[in-house]
């Protein structure tokens, strides 16, 4: 019940956009992952080509289709982060990561992981590349972090104590400080490879 009211409130709060505006905007962030590089003057990672679709989904949750190269987000999280485009691409991003990392989960099935580890490797690989995509097109290393803070408004029971600790063993989308460290090592070594994507 807490977490449908959380939604009704994030959804209510945000000031009433349409379909088509949140769509555009959609369009709009991922244009931004491919060519904010060139327009900051200098190279983007290697990236696959992706086609971002909205779908009108009352979740907070965004999928990607390695094959068809294809990334959904659902309209609900559009709406929640119309106001925050960082937060978006970071999204749009780590989906991305998904397709740029199409063999992660052949590469850890090698390495004897399965069920919640597997994935879980997978989703680190992915908010790694989206990190890098990110900071090459010009967004702040801290749009992730945000974006795990909303995260856990709409789901409070992730940022117990109860919470934290249960997620670490059995959730394969962890949000908690865990990942965000995670996320700020990432940054600081593709600071370091490449300080050029760190100029603001």
């Amino acid at each position: 019940m807490t977490k449908l009211l959380l939604l009704f409130l994030f959804a209510t709060s945000c000031v009433a956009q349409t379909m088509e505006q949140m769509s555009a905007m959609t369009q709009d962030v991922a244009r931004s992952l491919i060519d904010g590089a060139a327009k900051r003057g200098i190279q983007q990672y290697a990236m696959p080509a992706f086609t971002v679709v909205m779908a009108e989904k009352p979740e907070f949750n965004a999928y990607a289709d390695p094959v068809n190269h294809i990334i959904t987000v659902n309209s609900l999280t559009v709406r929640i982060l119309y106001g925050d485009r960082g937060e978006l691409a970071f999204v749009i991003a780590h989906e991305l990561g998904h397709i740029q990392d199409v063999n992660c989960q052949a590469r850890g099935i090698a390495q004897r992981l399965s069920g919640t580890a597997l994935q879980r490797m997978c989703e680190a690989a992915a908010d790694q590349i989206g990190m890098q995509y990110i900071l090459a097109a010009g967004y702040n290393p801290f749009e992730p972090a945000g974006l795990m803070g909303k995260l856990l408004m709409v789901d409070p029971n992730q940022g117990s104590v109860f919470g934290i600790v249960l997620g670490r063993f059995v959730s394969d989308h962890p949000v908690d400080v865990d990942r965000i460290h995670h996320l700020a090592l990432a940054a600081a070594l593709a600071c370091k490879d490449r300080p050029e994507i760190c100029r603001q």
